[in-house]
């Protein structure tokens, strides 16, 4: 669980650092009908000298709009694994989201071995209302509204509607999810909620939501 907290804290530092960093490459791809916007991020800051080989972070372009979502990847230096993060500031589907990672990848394949993908790390579940219902139900019903342990949150996710929506995206590349963390897990009271969301219409968003400092995804290879 160390090891796990600690990852999601360099998590939280580069998608903060690198957003504010000056990118040293800029590229501009057109994919079919969308344009995806790369940079090539600084890794030259102490703590990321000798941790990250490289990190790209690549977002969406409409008519000259850059859209909210954008996706860091982050080669690590021990073992050359890679390493998405996906980071918006707004609640967007996670629908929406997963089409975009499916889009991006021939990209992030030009630039690294997304063979060795082995972690994804996505907001909180309160940012993407289909994921949330789906979860919230299906929390509801396995355990009402207590507060599991992480072993216990764990096991429920492996099985959720959750995994089978990334092992969907996964299995493509003979990948699967091995499991999950939700740092300081909680459960978020529907009162609350405009301090995370504000300007949303919350009546179709359930009583409460699975809370936490994100969602992390630990990935293994799919078994035959």
């Amino acid at each position: 669980m160390k090891i796990i907290s600690l990852l999601l804290l360099l998590f939280v530092i580069v998608s903060c650092k690198q957003e504010t960093a000056t990118n040293i490459q800029n590229e501009t791809i057109n994919l079919q009908d969308t344009i995806i916007k790369k940079h090539q991020n600084r890794i030259d800051k102490s703590y990321e000298v000798g941790l990250y080989s490289k990190s790209d972070s690549y977002h969406w372009l409409v008519n000259n709009d850059t859209l909210d979502l954008r996706i860091y990847a982050t080669e690590y230096s021990r073992d050359s694994t890679l390493h998405l993060n996906i980071h918006h500031k707004n609640p967007v589907l996670f629908d929406k989201v997963l089409t975009q990672i499916i889009e991006s990848l021939p990209i992030i394949h030009e630039d690294f071995n997304t063979s060795k993908l082995k972690s994804l790390y996505f907001k909180s579940p309160i940012y993407y209302k289909d994921l949330l219902n789906n979860l919230t139900k299906e929390y509801e019903q396995k355990f009402g509204e207590d507060t599991v342990d992480y072993r216990r949150l764990n096991e429920f996710l492996l099985q959720s509607k959750l995994t089978e929506m990334l092992n969907n995206l996964l299995n493509k590349m003979d990948k699967e999810v091995q499991a999950y963390s939700i740092e300081k897990f909680q459960l978020l009271s529907k009162e609350n909620y405009n301090s995370y969301i504000s300007n949303e219409n919350l009546t179709a968003y359930p009583e409460y939501s699975i809370h936490g400092m994100g969602i992390y995804v630990r990935i293994k290879e799919k078994k035959e």
